[in-house]
This record gives C-alpha cells, sequence and structure tokens, in this order.
C-alpha cells in the first residue's frame, strides 16, 4: 500500500452518499464508483447484514441482497439518529449511529480499495444542513470507527460548492459562477460573487431556494416540464452576472434528464455550462486537501453558517497594549469561539472588539466584572469563552478561576449575549 495520506470528501443525504479522494499523482479529486446502474456514483445509504459470510452489505449490493433473501434492508440511517432508533440485527442491539457507523466504516474500506491508500489523513463530510448536534453526531460516528474527531469536518453545500469551484480555471468564476441545485430535498440556488481587497477578495455565496415550485414528480409530465422550463429561465435572468468570465453549474437528480432545453440554450449564448451530480463531494475532498497540505489556508467565505464578525479582547502583552483574538471571521460558526485564561488587573472592566468583516467597522464591549471577590492587582485568574448559538450570535462568559493555590475560585461567572448581525 502507498504510504500518502488518504485524504475523504463524503456527500451524505438520508437516501445516498458519494465518496472521493485525493489523487495526490494526478492533483485532483477522484470519485468512487460501484458500478450503479442508475446514477454511478450514488451508493445507496442502505445497508443489510449477510449471516451466512457474516459481514455488512451496503448499497446496492446490500438492496439486491435483501430483495433476493428477504433480509432486513436498513435504510433512513441518517434520520433515525436522531429519533434514537434502534434495531436488533443477529442478537446485538444496534442504535442508528452505530448503523450508521457500519455503513461509514464499509465506505472508508471502498476508499481505501480504490485509492490503494490506508492513512487517513481527514474527512470531509459535505450537507444541505449542518449544526452543532449533526457535527456532534458525525464526530461520534467516525469515533465509533477510531478515527479521530478532530480529523472530521463538517462543511455546508454552499461552502463545498466554493471550494469546488475556486479549484478550476480562474477564467470559468472571475465574474462569478451561479448553482442550480434540484433533487428530492427541493431546489435551491447559489451565487458565488466577489468583494473587497484585490489580492484576497471576500467570497460570497447567496443562497435562494425556489422547493415549493419544483418537484422531481412534476418531471414525468412533458406539460409540466415545459412550465419549469420557463419558470427556470425567469428564474436565470433574476440571478445572472454581468460579466464574460462567469460559469453556470447544475446538480442534483433533477438535472440528471434534459428537460431544461429551452433555458439551457439561453444560458449557452453567454456563459460556459456545466452539469454533474459529484460537485458537492469534490469540493468537499478540495477542502481537506487545503487543510492538510496548504498550511489549513480557508478561503474567506461569506454565506450561511459562517461568522461574519472577529472577536478580540483588550489586554497587556508584557506591558505593551494588545488586542488577543479570540474568534475569527469567516469561520465556520459550529468550530468558532475560544476558551481562554487571562490574568486581570484592578480595573474592574473587560473590554472586547467586534470588527465586522464586512463593513470593517470596530466596536467596544464592555463588561463589569466588579462582582467577583476583590484580590490584590494580578492576583485573579478569569476563562474567557466566547461561545456560538448559531452563525449570528454567541454568548462572552467570564468566570473567576481563583489563582493557583493561593486563591480558590468564586465560581462567579458574568456572561452577554452578542447579537452580530448588529455590528456587521
Amino acid at each position: 500500500m502507498d504510504k500518502q495520506p488518504l485524504i475523504i470528501g463524503i456527500d451524505l443525504t438520508n437516501e445516498y452518499c458519494q465518496a472521493c479522494y485525493y489523487n495526490l499523482h494526478h492533483g485532483r479529486p477522484e470519485s468512487v464508483m460501484t458500478g450503479g446502474t442508475v446514477m454511478r456514483y450514488l451508493i445507496p445509504a442502505a445497508l443489510c447484514y449477510n449471516k451466512e459470510r457474516d459481514t455488512w452489505l451496503i448499497g446496492e449490493e446490500a438492496m439486491l441482497y435483501a430483495e433476493q433473501t428477504g433480509v432486513t434492508l436498513y435504510k433512513d440511517l441518517y434520520n433515525n439518529i436522531f429519533v434514537g432508533a434502534e434495531c436488533v440485527v443477529d442478537g446485538k442491539r444496534y442504535t442508528y449511529d452505530m448503523l450508521l457507523a457500519v455503513y461509514m466504516g464499509k465506505l472508508l474500506e471502498l476508499i481505501q480499495v480504490h485509492s490503494g491508500l490506508m492513512t487517513v489523513e481527514n474527512v470531509t463530510i459535505t450537507m444541505r444542513k449542518v449544526n452543532m448536534e449533526i457535527k456532534e453526531r458525525m464526530e461520534g460516528v467516525f469515533d465509533l470507527l477510531s478515527v479521530d474527531p478532530s480529523k472530521v469536518r463538517i462543511l455546508s453545500y454552499a461552502e463545498s460548492f466554493a471550494y469546488f469551484v475556486l479549484n478550476e480555471d480562474e477564467s470559468l468564476w472571475k465574474d462569478g459562477a451561479l448553482l442550480f441545485d434540484f433533487d428530492t430535498d427541493g431546489f435551491f440556488t447559489k451565487q458565488m460573487s466577489f468583494t473587497g481587497g484585490v489580492k484576497r477578495p471576500l467570497i460570497y455565496i447567496n443562497e435562494r431556494t425556489f422547493s415549493m415550485e419544483f418537484f422531481i414528480k412534476d418531471l414525468a409530465s412533458a406539460m409540466l416540464r415545459r412550465q419549469l422550463d420557463k419558470r427556470l429561465s425567469q428564474i436565470y435572468e433574476e440571478i445572472k452576472f454581468d460579466g464574460q468570465n462567469c460559469s453556470v453549474f447544475f446538480t442534483g437528480t433533477g438535472f440528471s434528464e434534459l428537460w431544461f432545453e429551452d433555458t439551457l440554450q439561453n444560458i449557452s449564448r453567454s456563459f460556459r455550462v456545466f452539469k454533474g451530480n459529484n460537485l458537492y463531494v469534490k469540493g468537499a475532498c478540495l477542502a481537506g486537501y487545503i487543510r492538510a497540505f496548504k498550511g489549513g489556508r480557508e478561503y474567506p467565505i461569506v454565506c450561511k453558517g459562517r461568522t461574519k464578525a472577529s472577536i478580540s479582547v483588550k489586554a497587556l502583552d508584557n506591558g505593551s497594549p494588545a488586542e488577543i483574538e479570540l474568534s475569527r471571521a469567516t469561520c465556520d460558526w459550529y468550530d468558532a469561539g475560544s476558551v481562554t485564561d487571562f490574568i486581570v488587573t484592578k480595573d474592574p472592566k473587560v473590554t472586547f472588539i467586534i470588527t465586522s468583516l464586512i463593513s470593517r467597522e470596530r466596536t467596544e464591549v464592555v463588561m463589569d466584572i466588579s462582582s467577583f471577590p476583590a484580590r490584590k492587582d494580578k492576583a485573579t485568574r478569569v476563562e474567557v469563552e466566547v461561545r456560538y448559538v448559531n452563525d449570528s450570535q454567541c454568548d462572552l462568559i467570564i468566570r473567576d478561576k481563583g489563582f493557583g493555590g493561593f486563591f480558590e475560585g468564586s465560581g462567579k461567572e458574568v456572561s452577554r449575549r452578542l447579537d452580530l448581525e448588529g455590528y456587521i
């Protein structure tokens, strides 16, 4: 086996999964294909147990085996981990977290076989919806597989779209990029544009949903297909960019058939058009590559789910005034925040600086800690925590920790919730 690190991207939904790995020899993500009969990149999120061989089967192989033998086929793996569902397989009780771990374990084996690589460097999972609970659940699933949770990262589809496009030739996206995403869970658009400095501009991803107008089932009707094509053209006219260096991307099972001929012809007159169903998973894999080989250098993406302001605290560093960053902008909110210890002076106030990513305006937020026990100058240690609640709200918490073996911490704390939208 090759000793190169294995960088994995996974696109996970309740119905199917896609996987790819970064091929260092060719300098690109390689999708894992299973020889499926319908969508060769889509691996159904289903598994069953083959008692005769004492092994688990996943994807189409599991579906076929279950159909032929009548054994139980386990589906809805992702949804069921949030409802506490359990089942008994061959006398052993499984939670759906465990079943999803079994599925992911077999998927990792498949990736290792395709790549010829064994040592997992990192795994980036991209999903339609991301929050703290989802992050913790997915880290827990991979922990069951003995994959260190620090190696697992969760990205939204918007972020994966940005990573995918920005690693293409600049002529494809210099003036912007559009994405139409039509799948069983809805219809979505994403507009990628740029603003700010020339060397490192901000990357904006604006997302909209038209899920109440587009349904996969409607594609079975020739009349409805024509209506959807007309509506798609209208949406395109509303969100298209000026400029020549733009591209339009189509992804999702809803675009597997060519029902949008008029829209496609209209777009092709001005921009290049690309269609594929492994866009998100490749973007996730590219994010993993950047994390591993580019010093963790992140794109400054502004989208739902990423922080839009940095938070620092005024302090003294070797006697000189300084600002210590506690949380940076353009960070996934569920990975943002920090816990830092400081020694405080007699001043009963702690001053935070909120800096808007967009306007660059700086705002001071002052918190009073005079309720903490009075001690000599520099004889109080405090713990300062920045804890995000969502992408626009966070709590600032200051706790009295005392001072080593001299002063026991009082357990007192002060806190304040910030609505960061007011500072942007």
